[in-house]
């Protein structure tokens, strides 16, 4: 469930990336959360796509201090989104380490 979690909140950030670039692409809620389980290869793979679209996105932010008004809402949207989902993986890793 933390691969899950750490999947769709990279997959979120993804998007947004995508938006404030301009770019709409299709979007994949089903599969946004996959994979479910993961071997030790596999989850560090998921932590550096989360840290990289993250690095991207806030480089972007750091970059263009005159945000379109179109892209705040969804900025705070979007962090808020992926507080809730950093939280829950932040707290499964703790229980699953005891």
């Amino acid at each position: 469930m933390v691969a899950a979690q750490t999947a769709h909140a990279a997959y979120y950030l993804e998007l947004f990336e995508a938006i404030v670039a301009n770019r709409h692409e299709p979007t994949d809620w089903p599969n946004s959360s996959r994979p479910l389980e993961v071997d030790d290869a596999a989850w560090a793979h998921q932590k550096e796509r989360l840290f990289a679209v993250a690095e991207r996105v806030g480089a972007r932010m750091r970059g263009n201090p005159r945000w379109l008004r179109e892209h705040l809402g969804g900025a705070m949207a979007n962090l808020t989104h992926l507080a809730y989902h950093l939280g829950a993986v932040r707290q499964m890793l703790r229980v699953a380490r005891g």
